[in-house]
């Protein structure tokens, strides 16, 4: 691990800040459960919507028609369910990015992460973490970057921050040899 590079740095915008946060938000058990439950309320709230309204602009009241609106306004239910679930993201997306310009402004800011034998440290916005390996969750590498969860945060470190691939898979590989020494199994 001594030709592994232990600090990286690189800047990120509000938008990449948005980004994390739905990614966050996305890989938690209540992230998840929000999110069906607003995809399901959609279609719900759609279907009974355009039930109601076909009952009321319709003149016919047999079981054949009111059958017929019924699968209708179901697969419109349906169908609006799946356009909410393509776009949920994008929207808390935006949702976000509109409160972290309004907090922080829309400029670039630095992150700093350094992996210590007791943890990775970060320092952005002045603000400065340690998380400990021990409390490391998960880790994946993915194009965005290398995702870090932990039981009390989350650290996604830019693909940008490495000049090269094998800088990277440096990186990650002093990642696991860090957090197999701290005792964390099930990494891969």
């Amino acid at each position: 691990m001594a030709n592994a590079p232990s600090t990286v740095a690189f800047d990120f915008t509000p938008e990449d800040l948005a980004d994390v946060t739905v990614r966050y938000a996305a890989g938690t058990a209540a992230g998840r459960r929000m999110r069906r439950q607003c995809i399901w309320a959609f279609g719900i709230v759609t279907a009974m919507g355009s039930l109601l309204g076909f009952v009321l602009l319709s003149g016919a009241r047999d079981a054949v028609s009111l059958l017929g609106m019924t699968l209708t306004a179901l697969i419109i239910g349906v169908v609006s369910a799946r356009f909410q679930a393509m776009n949920c993201d994008a929207a808390l997306t935006k949702r976000a990015l509109r409160s972290l310009v309004d907090q922080i402004g829309a400029g670039t800011m630095r992150c700093d992460v350094v992996l210590r034998p007791e943890g990775p440290w970060l320092r952005q916005r002045n603000v400065e973490i340690t998380y400990a390996w021990k409390d490391l969750v998960s880790l994946n590498d993915v194009d965005a970057g290398i995702e870090l969860r932990f039981r009390d945060g989350y650290l996604l470190i830019r693909s940008r921050a490495f000049a090269t691939s094998a800088d990277r898979e440096a990186f990650v590989a002093a990642i696991r040899t860090f957090a197999h020494d701290a005792g964390v199994r099930g990494i891969s």
